[in-house]
């Protein structure tokens, strides 16, 4: 069982360590999250939520750096006592966020993996339950995990996280991502990428003798005597 409970242990400080980093490498969105989210708990719960919208660039900035460096902690066995209560509290809180997107259908995608993997709530709340249920397997033994380190070692390179991921955050939020994944990236090609992914198709309603027919794109009638009533989008 110990060494079931250090792969899952690894695995969730991986699992950290991606999702702050793949959301650290776009504040912006984030915020733009987590702008919605304020927006929805303002009008279902408390105005007090208002409060937060100039701030959620902040916020988002904080939150990244935060799993990259909680990641980083679980991996290296820090202080584990603290360490995986705070990833186990993070994950309840997750948890229950995605079940009310989903539940009540408020926001339609987490964010959670940034632009890289996109998720429904749906989706996001699974694996939250799942990666809920192995941090209370870690919980359960985080006796069992030693430190690989002194205390005074431990704690210089974990100020040196502290400052190396806040320093990447900043550098992105001032300048562009370091791997931008956004449609409208440099160098792409703008005019292309604003055309629409299929050719609209649509059913055409025309009056003869007073009777209406549908034809589609590929039958458009000649005949004169068929007199244009509307068309319709097929598929809206």
């Amino acid at each position: 069982m110990k060494i079931v409970a250090q792969i899952i242990r690894i695995l969730i400080g991986g699992l950290f360590i991606f999702s702050g980093a793949v959301k650290l490498n776009d504040p912006y969105g984030t915020a733009y999250m987590l702008n919605e989210y304020f927006e929805v708990f303002s009008s279902d719960f408390s105005p007090i939520f208002h409060h937060f919208l100039p701030y959620t660039l902040f916020l988002s900035l904080v939150l990244c750096a935060f799993e990259v460096i909680l990641g980083i902690a679980i991996i290296l066995n820090y202080k584990m006592n603290k360490t995986i209560l705070v990833a186990l509290l993070l994950t309840i809180f997750f948890t229950f966020l995605t079940f009310y997107s989903f539940y009540f259908d408020k926001v339609k995608e987490c964010g959670c993996f940034g632009t890289v993997i996109k998720m429904s709530p749906l989706e996001s709340f699974y694996k939250n339950v799942v990666t809920l249920f192995l941090i209370l397997v870690i919980f359960a033994r985080r006796n069992d995990f030693k430190p690989f380190m002194t205390e005074k070692m431990a704690n210089m390179v974990m100020l040196f996280v502290f400052v190396f991921t806040f320093g990447i955050g900043y550098y992105i939020v001032e300048h562009l991502p370091l791997i931008d994944n956004l449609n409208y990236k440099v160098g792409n090609y703008l005019p292309k990428l604003m055309q629409p992914e299929e050719k609209p198709k649509y059913k055409w309603i025309m009056e003869k003798d007073g009777k209406e027919y549908e034809f589609g794109d590929s039958n458009y009638p000649t005949d004169p005597a068929y007199k244009y009533k509307r068309h319709e989008l097929i598929g809206d």
